[in-house]
């Protein structure tokens, strides 16, 4: 008997009138639900829901990050209850800083990073020792001839500077930076693999604190390891370099949203966080097998396991006063696995047919269509000179409502994306 069945009976009476009906609507994927939970919002919002009445509830925190980069893009200031936003956790930091020493050797601070994950014996003495080093050799020098601190470490020379742990930490250091060196470019996620399955191979992980940042590390490593392949899937050609450009522009905060109840900011929680809150107006996302109820939980341990999830369904259904939405996709990416089709979840089978009213995405006008830019003679990868930010390569093409715009990693200030009929780009060699 499960632990509802023997629970005693009891008679619940509400002390309201009956509200609106359960609002449902299916996306054809996770990126087209994220931007229909966008217009769902806005649409509150301007019917005068305040912003920190409205909470976004998923069932793990990896669901957050498509709906996350869907809010910046459309300016809404969001607050996530109790986590870290998924490109804020070190995990997901580290590794990324070992993609952007591979697109950009010149980057010191990815260096840096990469350095101690996992740790080598390099601390402060070692690092000033190996700065001093580096900025001795490159006193006079232009830029683009500078010794990189990727060159000094190759170098038997400069390792001689150093003893033990800290010379062999170097030397591995930078054999591995070597052998990425040698891989593709022009596809992320074959290089984000290579990095995850060398950290994995080291004490990386053991490192962490599985309390910090609500553990799930495998999930969020898979996640981001899944993006990447989808950042292949929709902008081929313009690999690793435009995988990092468009992870700045998506998670680089128009506004500070500040502490969770910030009357200015929609609230984004997973199921289990929000237990004890209450909101407006409610989006649940990801209502879909696999999701809600989650797959693991059902393999692990099927009957308990499912009611379980029933329950923390509930829990997400009982957050709403006024409205509350189930937004799904028929198509997902499941972590590494690529995109699979999905099906709605077994829930709303529990749900009375006359409660559930599915909507259209039409009817929501959740999407705008894009018009394909304008490229001014540009070509994906041609090497680039801005007069204010010198030189770069030419990443991304992008473009919304007519405006065509450009994503340029510019070798000194990193990526910016600027709006070509604003700006002068000329195409240089080298």
């Amino acid at each position: 008997m499960s632990a509802s069945e023997e629970r005693v009976p009891r008679t619940t009476i509400s002390t309201r009138e009956s509200g609106e009906q359960l609002l449902s609507v299916s996306a054809s994927d996770s990126d087209e639900e994220a931007r229909i939970i966008v217009r769902l919002v806005e649409n509150a919002i301007s019917d005068g829901v305040p912003s920190s009445g409205i909470g976004v509830l998923f069932r793990t925190r990896t669901e957050s990050q498509p709906i996350e980069v869907a809010f910046i893009r459309a300016g809404i200031p969001f607050s996530t209850r109790g986590q870290a936003r998924f490109h804020e956790r070190a995990d997901v930091r580290d590794v990324l800083a070992y993609l952007r020493l591979t697109v950009n050797p010149h980057d010191t601070d990815a260096f840096w990073r990469a350095i101690q994950a996992p740790k080598r014996g390099v601390g402060p003495i070692s690092r000033a020792r190996l700065e001093a080093i580096v900025l001795e050799a490159n006193e006079g020098i232009t830029f683009a001839q500078r010794t990189t601190l990727v060159d000094a470490i190759a170098a038997e020379r400069v390792r001689g500077h150093f003893k033990g742990r800290t010379q062999r930490g170097l030397a591995e250091f930078s054999e591995f930076l070597s052998e990425l060196a040698e891989e593709r470019l022009d596809v992320a996620q074959p290089l984000v693999d290579r990095i995850l399955k060398t950290l994995r191979s080291t004490e990386w992980l053991d490192s962490f604190d599985e309390r910090s940042e609500n553990g799930h590390r495998e999930e969020a490593l898979e996640k981001l390891l899944g993006l990447a392949a989808e950042h292949d899937e929709r902008h081929a050609g313009s690999g690793a370099a435009g995988f990092l450009a468009r992870l700045v522009l998506d998670t680089a905060p128009h506004e500070d949203p500040g502490p969770p109840g910030d009357r200015k900011a929609v609230q984004l929680s997973t199921l289990h966080g929000a237990k004890g809150a209450e909101f407006d107006f409610v989006v649940i996302a990801g209502v879909c097998d696999d999701v809600i109820p989650h797959g693991r939980a059902l393999s692990e341990r099927p009957q308990a396991g499912l009611s379980e999830e029933r329950r923390l369904f509930y829990v997400g259904l009982t957050r709403a006063r006024h409205q509350i939405i189930l937004t799904w996709s028929r198509r997902r990416r499941f972590a590494s696995q690529g995109w699979a089709p999905a099906r709605a979840s077994r829930f709303f089978d529990d749900l009375p047919p006359d409660l559930v009213l599915r909507v259209p995405v039409e009817m929501i006008d959740a999407l705008k269509p894009e018009v394909g830019p304008a490229t001014c003679g540009l070509r994906l990868g041609d090497r680039v000179e801005h007069p204010h930010w010198g030189r770069g390569r030419l990443v991304l093409f992008t473009s919304r409502d007519a405006d065509a715009r450009a994503i340029v990693a510019f070798d000194r200030f990193g990526p910016r994306e600027l709006f070509l009929r604003h700006t002068t780009l000329r195409r240089v060699e080298g």
